[in-house]
């Protein structure tokens, strides 16, 4: 009898054993799928996204921050993932509370409230920028595009110690960053397109460029702006080709693209006199009266 009881005990134990062990086995599996799945982002506009970031840069009472130009999942810093900085920047300067945002554009010129490092390779030193303008923290992050729209992730990094004080991230739009811009259906000209001053080739001047009308939000809010185009004027006088340079936000862009879309040009001219297409940039000034 006692045999027997032992027997079991043991047989038992035994099944114990392998039941903890594979009971084990699955925490482990748990823990490791929980560890590596990336939190679900929340879905935000560039403007919601932005106020976001203001709120948490006011609850860690950081009165200057550096926002520097995001680069993609392999590090690197490229015309979209600029872009997207650029949107973020000027939704940043337009909702500016306690916190400063500068801009540590990486090509110099573009986006509002920036601050451009005048040698390129100065964006790879953003630690001595920030110190020359006595920020708080550094902004940095990376963009990703996704089939539901571009992921952004913000780190708050200290600039003095190197380490991240926490983190922002948000699912953008698709739209979020691509430049704005019109191309008329019948364009006749294809590039390259002459560069007035060049070779001999005229400015292209105004005949009829009327002001452009305000946004109704822009309005409301008695905001004055200018938008910064690239146009390409057609050998006829008139605009083909509309990107938008220098965002002003509010609707005014797409204001300033329906005006110039309308504006006739003296087209510029060739050495022979003979008009060519060019592409020239078109500041567009919003004013009350």
């Amino acid at each position: 009898m006692l045999l027997v009881i032992v027997l079991l005990w043991y047989r038992f134990a035994d099944m114990r054993r392998a039941l903890l062990s594979r009971t084990l086995v699955v925490l482990a599996g748990l823990s490791f799928i929980s560890a590596s799945r990336t939190p679900a982002q929340q879905t935000l506009s560039v403007d919601k996204f932005a106020k976001a970031i203001q709120k948490e840069m006011k609850q860690r009472k950081l009165r200057i921050v550096l926002l520097v130009d995001l680069a993609n999942t392999e590090g690197l810093i490229t015309e979209r993932t600029h872009w997207v900085t650029a949107e973020i920047s000027d939704s940043l300067a337009e909702h500016s509370g306690e916190t400063k945002f500068l801009w540590a554009s990486s090509k110099g010129g573009a986006g509002q409230g920036e601050t451009s490092a005048e040698d390129p390779k100065g964006i790879q030193d953003v630690g001595v920028l920030c110190e020359q303008k006595k920020c708080d923290a550094l902004l940095l992050g990376r963009v990703q595009d996704l089939p539901a729209g571009k992921s952004v992730t913000l780190k708050i990094v200290n600039p003095q110690t190197k380490g991240v004080l926490g983190e922002l991230s948000a699912l953008l739009p698709m739209s979020a960053g691509e430049p704005l811009s019109w191309t008329d259906p019948n364009v006749s000209d294809a590039p390259p397109y002459a560069k007035p001053g060049e070779r001999g080739t005229s400015i292209p001047m105004c005949r009829h460029c009327p002001d452009p009308g305000h946004s109704t939000e822009a309005r409301s809010l008695k905001l004055l702006g200018t938008v910064v185009l690239s146009v390409v004027i057609s050998r006829k006088g008139v605009a083909e080709k509309i990107v938008v340079v220098k965002k002003a936000g509010h609707g005014l862009d797409w204001k300033a693209i329906e005006a110039v879309r309308e504006w006739k040009f003296e087209p510029s001219r060739d050495r022979s006199g003979n008009p060519v297409p060019v592409e020239v940039p078109v500041v567009v000034t919003f004013r009350l009266f």
